[in-house]
């Protein structure tokens, strides 16, 4: 992120919604500001059992809402660490976040079906997280 010594990460959970946007443009400007790197992650689930399935194409749009993010925030792939991952968002991120300085997410007002798509990273956070975490309020990038 930044041409100086790079010391740090800091991890930016995206889903494809407008906050997960939010929150990787605010991940940006702070990973500048650090002189850190910074790692986006998508998570998804594998489940075919869900309508309509996720199933094979899952993997395929994972990827695509992380290019479409990257797009929106005008970050180019190769300056930042991508990481998608097979699992449900929370534990995911959680994971991804274990050595990371800064978690940052997205505030997110869900339905329960997108919960039941997306998980419920927001109200999880406080009790798993082992780094400071920042939640993008709407309208803050």
């Amino acid at each position: 992120m930044s041409t100086g010594a790079i010391s740090g990460k800091i991890v930016v959970g995206v889903d494809g919604s407008a906050p997960s946007v939010e929150a990787l443009r605010w991940a940006v400007r702070e990973a500048r500001r650090r002189c850190t790197s910074l790692s986006v992650v998508v998570a998804y689930r594998h489940d075919p059992t869900l309508q309509p399935p996720l199933g094979s194409d899952a993997p395929q749009g994972a990827a695509d809402v992380l290019r479409r993010a990257l797009l929106a925030a005008g970050l180019a792939e190769e300056l930042v660490e991508t990481r998608i991952v097979d699992g449900s968002p929370a534990p995911s991120l959680v994971a991804a976040a274990r050595d990371a300085d800064l978690i940052v997410l997205g505030h997110q007002a869900h339905g329960s079906m997108s919960r039941t798509l997306l998980g419920t990273v927001n109200t999880d956070r406080d009790k798993h997280f082992t780094c400071p975490v920042v939640v993008v309020p709407p309208g803050c990038s």
